[in-house]
């Protein structure tokens, strides 16, 4: 059900889906794994991150992986990695928001 909100038409939707799974992500290691191996989610975090349209749904995908990688493990950040969020990361650096990449 997650998956489909992150593609959701409305924006509102989308950044709020990813406003919850940011919260998930900054709880246990348990929680982050919840969000790691739920089939296709952080997929489509990383591709809300490097397609959507709005600077605020793309700002929350950022805290989702920002989250993970601070409160996760090692097999967690790997599995970023894998899903393509370094490249997804790099490619918001020249973005307005200073937000985002603060």
């Amino acid at each position: 059900m997650m998956k489909q909100l992150l593609s959701h038409q409305h924006k509102d939707i989308r950044k709020e889906s990813l406003w919850l799974l940011s919260n998930i992500a900054a709880g246990t290691r348990i929680q982050i794994s919840c969000v790691i191996h739920q089939a296709g989610l952080i997929t489509a975090v990383v591709d809300a991150l490097n397609n959507d349209q709005s600077e605020v749904v793309r700002k929350e995908a950022t805290w989702v992986i920002a989250n993970i990688c601070i409160n996760g493990t090692t097999e967690h950040i790997e599995s970023l990695v894998e899903a393509g969020a370094i490249e997804a990361l790099c490619g918001i650096l020249g973005s307005a928001d200073a937000q985002i990449i603060a």
